[in-house]
């Protein structure tokens, strides 16, 4: 898989047509990580973006969990 074989956290690809992708104001958006992966719906720009960093900082912090002192 691309995940191993470039040694990625996570790979995320933009769905298109039907409407989706390049020149429009909304899309959706394929993301896969070792071990698992999502769909974000059809949605704006914006959103998904928002959407994405939640993901990236999800994914980072259960990677890397905070130790209580």
């Amino acid at each position: 898989s691309k995940l191993a074989a470039k040694t990625l956290d996570m790979v995320a690809g933009n769905l298109v047509g039907d409407g989706l992708g390049f020149g429009v104001d909304e899309n959706a958006l394929y993301v896969c990580w070792p071990g698992g992966s999502t769909c974000l719906p059809r949605a704006p720009k914006f959103t998904i973006a928002q959407q994405l960093l939640t993901l990236i900082a999800e994914r980072y912090h259960a990677q890397h969990p905070v130790e209580n002192s």
